[in-house]
């Protein structure tokens, strides 16, 4: 059983099962890369703070930047933003998705939108195909909160995996 591999390792966090375990992950969603974390608020966390530290710097995200943001979530989708000092532009949802209102996030995105963080909520993905039309050819970077949605699919392809980065939990 696992719990006795990681035990009779003497690794108790980052070991191989770890490792075995992101490959998995990473086989599962159908993503390029995952990392593990002790939960979806740390994953959301490591998500902006990679962004702060990126090496692309037309991505690369500093204090007071813009982020759109649907207004239903949880609270550890927004502590990160405000955390990291940048600017959170709450957009209204639709109540037959629960999650952001195309329409209005079309209206929000201005020329000083740098992340579009859509959260699927309750299981629910976000109509990418749409977003992605919005966003255009305008450096904004797409980002997923994915943590209450492991397992939903759009158009064959597992939620969390659209945007540059998406969080499970």
């Amino acid at each position: 059983c696992a719990i006795q591999r990681v035990i009779k390792s003497d690794k108790y966090s980052m070991g191989q099962e770890v490792l075995r375990y992101e490959a998995d992950f990473v086989s599962y969603v159908g993503s390029k890369y995952a990392v593990m974390t002790s939960s979806g608020s740390t994953a959301n966390l490591i998500m902006i703070a990679a962004m702060f530290f990126s090496k692309d710097k037309e991505r690369r995200l500093v204090r007071g930047d813009e982020v759109i943001v649907p207004v239903v979530s949880w609270s550890t989708t927004y502590f990160p933003l405000q955390q990291y000092g940048l600017k959170v532009k709450f957009v209204d949802i639709d109540r037959d998705t629960l999650n952001i209102d195309l329409e209005k996030l079309k209206g929000a995105i201005t020329n000083r939108t740098k992340v579009i963080l859509a959260v699927n909520l309750l299981g629910n993905p976000n109509d990418f195909d749409v977003i992605k039309t919005l966003i255009g050819g305008r450096k904004i970077s797409l980002l997923e909160d994915n943590c209450e949605s492991l397992g939903a699919i759009f158009r064959g392809k597992q939620a969390g995996t659209f945007g540059l980065m998406g969080t499970f939990s």
